[in-house]
């Protein structure tokens, strides 16, 4: 592939720990609002923290109940974020990252985060200009200490694999 030797400006309003709910807070932050009309480009990558919460918080008890009341929360949320953004800004270009396996040689998450991407990628297919890009294919079959810099997050490495991911879609 070719070189390119634009610069970019990446702004990041990830908070560690944050849930989908907070985003919509932020959003109604008039700064942060004002820096989601200037962008040329919008990346959100949320939702590891809901799906924690609705485990129990450990990724280790599987509670259906919670769970899917887990996943309505968040795809509310997710819905009331894209919308929100496109009251400010209705046609910038936006991706939406899926949802990765933090335990990626631990398969008892794959149904349940299947149904969660299905589902994030159907909330996010109604509106236009909004692209869903997967994740959970990314860390199968690879070691987790070289991807991983604790139980849960990415470490650079990592991070490299999504961003080149997200890079083929702009």
């Amino acid at each position: 592939s070719e070189s390119s030797n634009n610069n970019y400006k990446i702004n990041n309003y990830g908070i560690p720990g944050q849930e989908s709910g907070g985003v919509i807070k932020q959003l109604a932050n008039p700064t942060i609002s004002e820096k989601v009309n200037e962008a040329d480009y919008i990346i959100l990558f949320i939702g590891t923290n809901d799906l924690r919460t609705s485990l129990g918080g450990d990724f280790q008890t599987i509670n259906q109940a919670a769970i899917k009341k887990g996943k309505k929360d968040y795809l509310d949320n997710i819905d009331d974020i894209l919308k929100s953004i496109r009251l400010v800004d209705n046609d910038i270009p936006f991706i939406v990252v899926g949802l990765y396996n933090p335990f990626p040689n631990d398969d008892r998450l794959d149904e349940i985060l299947d149904d969660w991407n299905h589902n994030l990628k159907e909330t996010v297919s109604t509106y236009s200009s909004i692209t869903f890009v997967p994740t959970d294919d990314l860390f199968q079959n690879k070691t987790k200490k070289d991807y991983f810099s604790d139980s849960l997050h990415l470490n650079e490495k990592g991070y490299r694999l999504i961003a080149n991911r997200i890079s083929e879609e702009i």
